[in-house]
């Protein structure tokens, strides 16, 4: 295996003491972006989004039939319409929490960024990746990673479970 860089003393490299990534990023305008959902760990509800894949909202539930974000006037409406319901409009995402159950809000917002990450590569750590979901939901979670169709970047899946 050849190195893609060897660290010497030109300026664009830091000192030992510095991570060599830094200057790689710097060179290849590259950084580490970083989300986390440590505060949503007690609160279960869905933060403004642009584009939730409607083939995320059918595989948690199946009878929603939209749900979206609308921006205007400086205000958020959330539109939401199950399969022969009239549509709903809020304006607090908190509310979701009386149409939504936790797992479709949780799967939502993992889903989500799963694929997110599996477009850009990296790492996605979860802290008991069952709570508030079936097995058959951690099951595809974690066979997204394990599929190299899927995950072609080798995306790294940490997780902990309370799952035998």
């Amino acid at each position: 295996m050849t190195p893609v860089y060897t660290r010497n003393e030109e300026e664009i490299f830091l000192s030992d003491d510095v991570s060599f990534i830094i200057a790689h990023n710097r060179r290849n305008r590259e950084r580490l972006e970083i989300f986390s959902l440590l505060s949503y760990t007690n609160v279960n509800v869905l933060p403004f989004t642009e584009g939730i894949a409607p083939e995320i909202i059918t595989f948690l539930d199946p009878t929603i039939e939209k749900l979206y974000f609308e921006q205007a006037d400086n205000k958020t409406f959330i539109h939401l319409k199950f399969a022969e319901e009239e549509e709903i409009i809020l304006n607090n995402a908190v509310d979701l929490e009386q149409y939504l159950s936790s797992g479709t809000i949780k799967g939502i917002v993992t889903f989500s960024m799963v694929k997110d990450v599996l477009q850009t590569g990296g790492y996605f750590l979860v802290d008991e990746i069952e709570n508030h979901f079936n097995k058959e939901i951690v099951t595809t979670l974690i066979r997204f990673f394990m599929d190299s169709r899927l995950n072609r970047n080798g995306v790294t899946l940490i997780f902990t479970t309370h799952y035998p």
